[in-house]
């Protein structure tokens, strides 16, 4: 039971509560031992007791960090929370933080389950020093999302439009103990800096300026919710006399049109350049590597060409079947499996026989498959003869109309509205 006077607690709670209604697996909090997540992790506690658990990853870098391990254990262990930790190791190249970020949520995404949210403590004033540092590094002013699907569940930050001001009342109303980290008193770093000299500015002269800015930063996230679904309806290739004509709104366009795909976008600037580059070549071939696959203008057109090694070799033992690949299913009906068939890839040598002539494997795909994808192309043989080129070519009706392969983007010619005659 909360006192009366607690009233700070009890409208935490009744925002945890909120955010958590409809949540029918656990919640994992995760829980560094500050303040903010030792709040949050009481707060569900006191609302799920049933179904709450700790998680509390430990990056080692801090001469501290086991002793806040065991800080948060000794928390959970006090409520009979059930408890769950992991040591990560951390690159000593790139960017730390971004690192620590990205190994401390793919482990607490690793516990979910179907049905189950994973609860972290981000509030009203992460919120706006977040957009504020964005817009000082130039890249946005948009804020923390509160919702997103992560691994088998979902991530929800229940407190972000709450104040730090009043998750430090309601600990203090519930007696909670917390640790503080040293770093968020180094001044160097851009996000302390802006913590403890800027946003307390705002906060003096105008004390409604934080809630507004965190509006700011969540209705910029809604913009860029409703960007990346109008660059989903884009076709694919993306056709370059379809952009604008300024470059810059161009390449915007092509950074949407990457993310939509699932793609990870250079910035702006360098789309930009790159789209001027290529900008005088009427059918130039030009490639921009991007961190996971590439960007490539050919014949007037952008694709994105995903990252990926050439297929394993299979034979076909069954029937009927399929085989996924990363690009598409190669499917088969009525094939005698007594045959042997073997599907191979990335064999330009061998001949298909047709007749008294013969084709190359090679001479076929550079006829109908554009250039990057025809070392992933299954190539259909029996020993060392070349059988099928599913949709392009076969050495008899009866392989051609039993074999298929469905791909799941461009990847022949003809689907990108070239002519494969060409």
């Amino acid at each position: 039971m909360l006192r009366p006077e607690a009233a700070a607690s009890a409208e935490i709670l009744r925002v945890v509560e909120a955010a958590v209604s409809n949540c029918v697996g656990r919640l994992v909090v995760g829980c560094s031992g500050g303040l903010d997540s030792t709040l949050l992790l009481w707060a569900v506690n006191h609302i799920a007791p049933n179904r709450v658990v700790a998680a509390h990853v430990n990056h080692n870098v801090h001469p501290d960090a086991f002793v806040w391990q065991r800080g948060v254990a000794a928390f959970a262990a006090e409520r009979q929370i059930p408890f769950h930790t992991k040591t990560v190791d951390l690159s000593s190249t790139g960017n730390f933080e971004l690192n620590a970020r990205r190994a401390r949520h793919a482990w607490l995404a690793s516990l979910l389950n179907p049905g189950d949210v994973l609860l972290l403590a981000h509030h009203q004033n992460d919120q706006v020093e977040t957009a504020l540092l964005r817009l000082h590094q130039g890249r946005g002013a948009y804020g923390i999302p509160e919702r997103r699907v992560v691994g088998e569940g979902e991530l929800v930050r229940p407190l972000l439009t709450v104040p730090r001001s009043l998750i430090r009342s309601a600990a203090a109303e519930q007696g909670l103990s917390w640790v503080e980290d040293s770093a968020n008193l180094d001044e160097h770093l851009d996000r302390v800096w802006l913590r403890r000299r800027v946003t307390p500015e705002f906060d003096t002269r105008d004390p409604g300026a934080i809630s507004r800015i965190a509006t700011v930063g969540r209705r910029e996230l809604d913009r860029e919710a409703a960007a990346l679904d109008l660059a989903r309806q884009l076709p694919e290739p993306l056709p370059l006399s379809s952009l604008p004509a300024r470059v810059q709104v161009a390449a915007e366009t092509v950074r949407w049109w990457l993310l939509a795909r699932g793609a990870e976008s250079p910035s702006t600037a360098v789309l930009s350049t790159w789209l001027l580059r290529v900008e005088g070549d009427s059918y130039g071939t030009r490639v921009l590597d991007l961190p996971v696959g590439k960007l490539i203008r050919y014949e007037a057109e952008l694709y994105w060409a995903r990252s990926g090694g050439v297929p394993s070799e299979a034979r076909i033992t069954t029937a009927s079947g399929e085989l996924q690949l990363e690009h598409g299913v190669l499917r088969w009906t009525s094939v005698d499996p007594r045959l042997g068939l073997m599907v191979r890839f990335d064999r330009g040598e061998l001949k298909l026989q047709r007749g008294a002539g013969s084709t190359s494997a090679r001479a076929l795909l550079q006829s109908a498959v554009l250039p990057w994808e025809r070392v992933r192309y299954p190539l259909i043989c029996l020993d060392d003869s070349l059988r099928c080129v599913p949709g392009i070519a076969s050495a008899s009706s009866v392989i051609e109309e039993s074999i298929s392969f469905v791909t799941n983007r461009p990847v022949l010619r003809s689907q990108t509205g070239h002519d494969p005659s060409r």
